[in-house]
């Protein structure tokens, strides 16, 4: 973000979102759609034709929860949410995640097409009439309009101009390109670039006696919803678990002054799991271009928000202590590593612990606040004004 408190994790490539995604695949809520239909107009939004959307998607995506096999980090997740009494369930799957014998690191791709995803089924489905064609690494600089109508897009292919028409044209360059695309192509709706909302992600640290190697398996199995609504009107969040490549868990470590107290950190790696705690924002940005058409961003967490990821992280270390581990990390560099006793979750300390982590809450700059979702910034309505 322009004031540098937040990091966002978005990439480019064919199959978009379905190809670099960790094969999580969640229908919106109840009160998502709700809100939807309400507040911005779009009824079929909250009946059967959103469901029968979702429904297609579902084929489509192969999306599954049976037989999926849980990595040794979303096993603990599992264990220690049924240990506490919260609510948790196998997450819905993209395609066929990682199983014995696949090599891991099944975050970075399958050459195989095990992932599905858009490449795998309706790309696939096009390609296979002869009559369609893929640039990729193509950049456009504007879609053409001829009586208020979209009837093409012109661009740059390595190097080289091009130009498409048709009937027919789908903007899916994300929440950070699509305002700047359609500012280039002359639209002037206020709305453009506003309402970003980025599902904002502290992340928080266990220590296992036993390998987890989080860089193996299917990444995100299991997901809790213990603190899904946290307002009742739906706004919480929703604990998971990410693909920890050992750059990631790497990012997750707090700098105390200490660099053998990092060192030491740096190596428990393969014994360490991170859970994520990922916010339904009420809070919003917004997105401008640059005079090199680079998209800068402007995002300032909600206090609602802010508090609704302290309570996610509150719940994520207990679930992590309940679990089994013997060491609990938060990004907050004043906060010290907890150091789990013979009570665990019943320990006076471990209550005292929490309270400091409440205490301090999501600071700027040092509560390690990330982003991998981003939307909003072009949303539909039944009117120009909302």
């Amino acid at each position: 973000s322009e004031d540098g408190n937040i990091t966002f994790l978005a990439g480019s490539a064919l199959g978009g979102g379905s190809a670099v995604n960790w094969h999580c695949s969640l229908d919106p809520s109840h009160q998502v759609r709700r809100e939807w239909a309400e507040k911005y107009g779009l009824d079929w939004a909250a009946g059967d034709g959103m469901a029968a959307a979702l429904d297609a998607v579902h084929e489509a995506f192969a999306v599954h929860t049976q037989g999926v096999e849980h990595s040794p980090p979303n096993a603990a997740f599992l264990r220690g949410c049924q240990r506490l009494g919260y609510p948790v369930e196998v997450a819905p799957q993209q395609g066929f995640p990682a199983r014995p014998g696949d090599g891991g690191l099944c975050g970075l791709g399958y050459k195989g097409g095990a992932r599905q995803g858009v490449a795998g089924c309706v790309l696939q489905d096009a390609a296979a009439t002869g009559k369609f064609r893929f640039l990729t690494e193509a950049k456009v600089e504007h879609v053409l309009v001829e009586d208020g109508r979209a009837v093409g897009v012109v661009g740059v292919h390595r190097g080289r101009p091009f130009r498409v028409s048709a009937h027919i044209v789908v903007s899916s360059a994300g929440a950070f390109q699509t305002p700047l695309l359609l500012r280039r192509s002359g639209l002037k709706n206020d709305n453009i670039g506003r309402n970003l909302r980025i599902h904002p992600v502290s992340m928080i640290r266990g220590v296992f006696p036993k390998p987890m190697k989080m860089w193996e398996g299917a990444p995100m199995t299991v997901v809790s919803r213990v603190a899904e609504d946290l307002d009742g009107k739906g706004y919480g969040v929703k604990l998971e678990l990410p693909l920890g490549h050992p750059v990631l868990l790497a990012s997750t470590l707090n700098w105390r002054g200490d660099p053998m107290e990092l060192k030491r950190a740096a190596l428990q790696s393969e014994n360490a799991m991170v859970m994520l705690v990922l916010c339904r924002d009420e809070g919003s940005g917004q997105v401008d271009g640059d005079e090199q058409r680079l998209p800068r961003v402007r995002y300032v967490l909600k206090a609602s928000d802010k508090d609704h990821i302290v309570q996610g992280l509150l719940h994520s270390a207990r679930i992590m202590v309940a679990a089994g581990a013997t060491e609990i990390v938060w990004a907050d560099s004043e906060l010290p590593p907890f150091i789990v006793g013979d009570k665990g979750v019943a320990g006076k300390d471990f209550e005292a612990w929490l309270a400091m982590l409440k205490g301090l809450g999501i600071q700027f700059g040092k509560s390690g606040i990330a982003s991998a979702h981003q939307m909003g910034t072009c949303r539909l309505a039944a009117t120009p004004g909302l």
